[in-house]
This record gives C-alpha cells, sequence and structure tokens, in this order.
C-alpha cells in the first residue's frame, strides 16, 4: 500500500501437485484523489518460459560435455560485421594466449600459413559461392614458429537473398595425424621396415592398413583388429571394402587417393564382426616403389563417435532452442548492430506480418507492418540500448498488427556481448499486455464509482457505531444504577437506625445535645459516603478526549470498588492477585467501562448458574515487559463450546434479556483505543478473559 507497483516471481501448487511458476504485478487502487483505497493484482503464467530455460541449461551443458570430450574447437563467424567468436580451446589452437584474439578475421588470418592461407580463403569464397560445406586441412603457425595442422568443417548461414551471414563450425588439431601419415607413407614409399616404424604403427590408435592396388589389404595395424573384431592374420588379403557399411562409397574413395594422390576427411562406419558400428574420417595417401610406380594406398581412420555426439548433440541444442522459442508464449527476436533482424521466434514473424522466421532475415523495421514513425521509436530504444551496453526493461508500447489493429505489448531489450564484452547486437522480447490494458481501464472506471460507494458504507458504519455506542452506555448506566442502589443500601439503613435512636432518645427524654451532635455527626458521614459514591459514577461516565497515561491497579481497584457491595451482598468472593503497578496509555473511563462489563458478565454467570458453591471471582494483573496482562476468572459454569467464538459478536447474548453489544464495545474499546486484544477461554468451572494491552514504552514505539 506504498502506492508503487510491485512485480515478483513465485511458485504456487494446484491441488493436484502441479508446480506453476507466475509474475505477479500488485498495483494501488486510487480514488479521484488520488488516495490508496485497495489493492489490485495480475498474475501471468510463466511455467513454460521457466521450463523451456531448465531444458536449454541442460541441452547447453550436455553440447559443452561433448564438445570437451571431443577436444573440438568451435567458432561462430559474423560474416557482414567480421567478427569471430572463438571458444577458448579454439584460441589456444591458433597459439594465442587469454585474451589475445580480437576477435577480427585478421587475426585468424595472422596464424594461417602462408602458403596455406590463399587456398584456404579460395575455398571459404568457393563455399560461399556454391553453398557447400566448408572443409579443409591447413597449417597454423604458433608465435614460437611451431607449424600445428588442423582440420576445419563450418556450416554457412545464408538471408532470403543468398548473402552469407554467418559461418558456425569446429576444428581439431590433426597434427599428430599428419605426422603419422607422413611418416607411413615415406616408411611405404622406401619400403623401410625398420622394428621402430612398425611399432610407432602398432601404437596407434587410430585404424591403419596398407592396400594394394586391386584393393586388398596387405598389412594392418592393432587397431584395425579392434574396429573389425578380425585378427590380421585374417585381414591380410581381403576386399577392404567389405568391412564398411558401404562397400561402394569406401572403393570411390580409394580410386579416388589413385586418381588424385590422396583423399581426406572421407567419411565411412565400419561394421564390427558383432554388428557394432564406428564411425570413422578415411584418409588415403598412395605409396611407391623405388621407380615411383604406385604400389598401393596406405589409410588411417580416425574415430569420429565423439566429433558424432557432438554434432548430434548440436543438432538437438539448435532443435531444442527453436522449439523453446517458437512455442513460448512471447515474442522473441534478436538484431545486429545495423539494426538488421538475425532472427526470430514463430510468434514474433506473425505478428510482423511474415509467413516464417526466415523471412525477416536481413530487413529491419521499416519493412514491418508497424509503419516508419513507430520503427523509428523502435529503432532509437535499439541504439540507445547497444550504445549504452544498457538493457531497458518491461515497458509498455503501441504496436500495429498486419490487421491494422493497436495492441500493447511489454518489450525488454537487452544488449548480446561477444567474450570481450562489445555489444554486437541485442535480444529483444515483447508480450501483449492488451488485455491487461483493458483491465487497468475497467478498474480505473470502477475506481471512480468506488469513492462514492465507500462514502455511503462508511456513513452506515458510522451511524451502526452510534447507536452501539448509545445502547452500550445506556446498558452501562442502567448496570451502574443498580450498583449504587447496593452501595447506598448499608448507609441508608444506618441513616434509619440514626433517625430510630433519634425519636426513642426523645420520648424518653433522653436527647442531650451532646448526644443529638454525636448523631447528627454519624449521619453527615452516611450523606458524605453516599455523595462520594455519585462522584463516582459520575467519574467514571465523564468523557475523555485524549488518551492518557494511567495506572492499571487502580483502574482495577476503582472499577472493584464500585460493584464490591453487589457482589458481597450476592456472597460473591472477590480476589486480587496484582504483583507489581504497571502503566498503560489510553482512556481510564473506557478501560474501567471493559472491566466493569466482565465484572457484571461474571456475576449474572455465577448467580445464573446455580451452583452449590460461593460465588468466586479472581482478577489477576502480570506484565511480560511489552504488556500488560489483566486476566478475569469466575467459576460461573462457562460458555457453551458452540457459542464461545460468537461472543464478541454485535447483537448476539447467552442470556434471554441480554443486549448483545457489552463484550463487542468492549473488543472495541481495547483494540481501538488501547491497540490491544481481549480473548476468552474456558476453565475448571468458568470462563477466563484476557486483557493485553502494550506498556508505555511500548505503546509510544
Amino acid at each position: 500500500m506504498t502506492g508503487r507497483i510491485l512485480q515478483h516471481e513465485q511458485e504456487l501448487q494446484l491441488p493436484n501437485g502441479t508446480i506453476l511458476t507466475v509474475v505477479s504485478t500488485k498495483f494501488p487502487l486510487r480514488d479521484k484523489k488520488g488516495q490508496t483505497i485497495g489493492l489490485g493484482g495480475v498474475s501471468t503464467d510463466i511455467t513454460a518460459i521457466k521450463q523451456a530455460e531448465r531444458a536449454m541449461k541442460v541441452s547447453e551443458e550436455r553440447l559443452r560435455l561433448a564438445v570437451e570430450a571431443a577436444q573440438l574447437g568451435t567458432f561462430d563467424w559474423d560474416i557482414p560485421g567480421n567478427q569471430i567468436i572463438w571458444s577458448q580451446h579454439h584460441s589456444e589452437l591458433w597459439g594465442f594466449g587469454p585474451c589475445e584474439f580480437s576477435g577480427h578475421y585478421a587475426d585468424f588470418e595472422s596464424r594461417v600459413h602462408p602458403e596455406d592461407l590463399p587456398r584456404v580463403n579460395e575455398e571459404v569464397s568457393r563455399c560461399i559461392a556454391t553453398h557447400d560445406r566448408f572443409n579443409w586441412e591447413f597449417r597454423v603457425v604458433w608465435p614460437d614458429g611451431s607449424l600445428h595442422w588442423v582440420a576445419g568443417l563450418g556450416e554457412f548461414a545464408f538471408d532470403p537473398n543468398g548473402q552469407a551471414l554467418r559461418m558456425v563450425g569446429v576444428v581439431r588439431d590433426i597434427t599428430e595425424r599428419r605426422y603419422m601419415e607422413k611418416l607411413l607413407v615415406e616408411a611405404e614409399a622406401s619400403r623401410v621396415s625398420s622394428l621402430y616404424t612398425r611399432r610407432l604403427i602398432e601404437t596407434s590408435l587410430d585404424p591403419m592398413v596398407t592396400i594394394s592396388a586391386d584393393g586388398k589389404i596387405t598389412d594392418a595395424n592393432v587397431a584395425t583388429e579392434a574396429v573389425t573384431g578380425w585378427p590380421r592374420e585374417m585381414l591380410i588379403g581381403t576386399d577392404f571394402a567389405n568391412y564398411f557399411t558401404d562397400p561402394m562409397t569406401a572403393r570411390a574413395g580409394f580410386n579416388g587417393a589413385f586418381q588424385t594422390g590422396s583423399v581426406s576427411d572421407y567419411e565411412l562406419e565400419i561394421r564390427h564382426r558383432n554388428g557394432h558400428l564406428t564411425p570413422v574420417m578415411f584418409n588415403a595417401a598412395v605409396y611407391r616403389d623405388e621407380a615411383g610406380e604406385v604400389v598401393g594406398v596406405f589409410a588411417i581412420a580416425r574415430d569420429i563417435t565423439d566429433r558424432k555426439s557432438y554434432e548430434t548433440a548440436l543438432a538437438e541444442s539448435r532443435n531444442l532452442l527453436k522449439l523453446v522459442i517458437d512455442t513460448a508464449p512471447i515474442w522473441v527476436f534478436w538484431k545486429d548492430r545495423d539494426l538488421c533482424f538475425l532472427g526470430c521466434n514463430m510468434a514474433f514473424a506473425k505478428n510482423a506480418g511474415m509467413a516464417q522466421p526466415d523471412d525477416l532475415i536481413g530487413k529491419d523495421d521499416y519493412q514491418m507492418v508497424w509503419g516508419a514513425a513507430q520503427a523509428e521509436l523502435y529503432r532509437a530504444d535499439d541504439r540507445a540500448v547497444m550504445e549504452s551496453g544498457i538493457a531497458k526493461i518491461s515497458y509498455v508500447e503501441p504496436q500495429m498488427t498486419p490487421n491494422g489493429q493497436t495492441i500493447w505489448v511489454r518489450t525488454s531489450k537487452v544488449p548480446l556481448r561477444n567474450k570481450d564484452g562489445e555489444v554486437f547486437g541485442l535480444l529483444g522480447i515483447c508480450e501483449d499486455v492488451t488485455e491487461r490494458k483493458r483491465t487497468e481501464n475497467a478498474i480505473k472506471q470502477l475506481n471512480e464509482t468506488l469513492e462514492r460507494r465507500v462514502i455511503e458504507e462508511a456513513e452506515k458504519n458510522r451511524q451502526k457505531d452510534h447507536l452501539l455506542i448509545r445502547q452500550s452506555r445506556s446498558a452501562a448506566m442502567g448496570e451502574m444504577i443498580g450498583n449504587i442502589a447496593h452501595q447506598w443500601r448499608q448507609p441508608l439503613n444506618a441513616l434509619g437506625l440514626i433517625l430510630a435512636n433519634i425519636k426513642d432518645a426523645a420520648d424518653y427524654k433522653e436527647l442531650t445535645p451532646e448526644y443529638l451532635e454525636s448523631l447528627v455527626r454519624d449521619g453527615e458521614r452516611l450523606i458524605q459516603k453516599m455523595s462520594s459514591t455519585i462522584d463516582d459514577f459520575r467519574h467514571f461516565f465523564r468523557p475523555q478526549k485524549q488518551p492518557e497515561l494511567f495506572s492499571v491497579t487502580t483502574a482495577i481497584e476503582e472499577a472493584l470498588s464500585l460493584v464490591s457491595s453487589s457482589f458481597a451482598n450476592n456472597n460473591i468472593k472477590l480476589c486480587r492477585d496484582m504483583v507489581d503497578d504497571v502503566q498503560i496509555i489510553g482512556f481510564a473511563n473506557e478501560f474501567s467501562q471493559v472491566l466493569l462489563n466482565l465484572l457484571s458478565n461474571a456475576k449474572d454467570a455465577i448467580l445464573l448458574s446455580g451452583l452449590p458453591h460461593d460465588g468466586l471471582l479472581t482478577i489477576r494483573l502480570r506484565s511480560d515487559g511489552s504488556n500488560a496482562i489483566v486476566i478475569v476468572t469466575d467459576n460461573g459454569g462457562g460458555i457453551p463450546s458452540p457459542v464461545i467464538e460468537k461472543i464478541f459478536d454485535p447483537y448476539f447474548s447467552t442470556r434471554e434479556m441480554g443486549t448483545g453489544i457489552g463484550l463487542y464495545m468492549s473488543k472495541m474499546i481495547v483494540e481501538n483505543s488501547m491497540h490491544g486484544t481481549i480473548s476468552v477461554r474456558n476453565i475448571d468451572h468458568g470462563a477466563e478473559f484476557t486483557l493485553l494491552c502494550p506498556l508505555h514504552h511500548q505503546a509510544q514505539v
């Protein structure tokens, strides 16, 4: 009720056990004068978004583990922006230390071997022109002069006009494989069969074979035995193509090696004798005799199971991300530094009047359905976010739909950064809040009529309260008159005896001046006592305008003095248990009225109970350091259990002639005037009322 609009997330559990995540927005309801008179709220179910976020995290973690297991470096090249995002392992493969790579394509070129760079760039251009996959091996020169072979594999993304937008892929270190190939080819070419070479072949984890010109295996290492399930002796002399799931493709690669001298990164599957399949990257090169004639092919197969797992995980991650974005009940889009769309989800595409998300790629807001004026506002927000690097969160703005209607959307925009913290674009999320705006307008209209209704109801309540107060004071006045009668009974009897004594003394000639003076003084003393009783009751009904500090002990004693005679005449014993005096702030007369009401009710309960023993009422005063505690107990039989919860309700009474307002007014006085509480419970043979009021220092706080 501070007047501010608050928004927070929370989880709710439905009766069937389902957990929902909602975003709750609470806002004040105001009257015409701007005064807060109530609270309104709107909750939005974001369970699907939260579940999607958790699924994305799981998928990203699986993808990360697959990449690390395969020891692959990953890259994402923004071609128009000439920016590259590398993984840490990619930087290490290029010989860059932490934070040395700037993200520019020039850094990539600076480490490629000068002899290989033209071919690499030519292959990139060819793949862009033919929309083909990039698959190339080349050398990288580290700052220390060492050479490292790498294999790059990448896919290009194009806009509807065929312009390349980005290239995403992986790189891996093949220095060892190249080194092994070189050694083995040289060994076979020179027919060197040294023990060292043989051991080198056998210790390789990759399957290696030599194949004759007619396609027969002439030698194989232990890794080949393991991947095929056949011993070396049974492999030699057999057709090498028969160990692949696609023999024709295997032979085509073999023939290609004979035609061009070598083939590289030729994907095949080796079938184990037990049926297990192993995906491999097949590389082969011819070897020659001493005369330079080609006599066979040396082949090596690299197990790419991990890489295939990574590719599968990458594909699943992309599919999952696309599914999450397309099924989320929000509009999502992302742009580059030039404020052109790089992508969006299906909901945003339809809202923009496009059939598919790809239709937006490369376009800007001026080409959307919302018009130039609105487009310029959107682009101004985009520029502000990217230039400042500060997100703009949850603001409401209008938007034109494809059918020409204006809706209201809640938008959030955050900058996208590369690994160096540089902003290269932005991500936007929108939510249709048109219905919420309509609700707010309806609430505003309701507020316009609510003030009048509140005033009317308040006036009715005031009239009821005034009536209750008048009835309460009338009932209290009647009770006090009864108490006055009990207080006067004894002094009136004494006055009667004095008058009788005067008459007797006069009749018997014994009325001396001294005796008459003594009887007059006794009469005056009795009359003074009766007069002080009237003053006590007048004090009780005197209104107080301001709260004051008063003694609880004194208030209790004054209340007891007013009813002591009535209790004594009805054989009801009053017991006090007040250890220390305590002080509270409030209206002493009203507090005494509460006590008198409790005492009167206790007396009536005792008299109506018909118990064979005498009545007993005990009043105790305690303090717990923060509150004054007054406890009133009686032995009047207690309150019936079915009605004990209702005794503080207005006009409810357990007596046939009761008004039903005494305890209700007592509760109002304690809670409103004393800022305390009043409660009741049944005990053995009676009832117990407990008053709890803040002490002097607590009331000030």
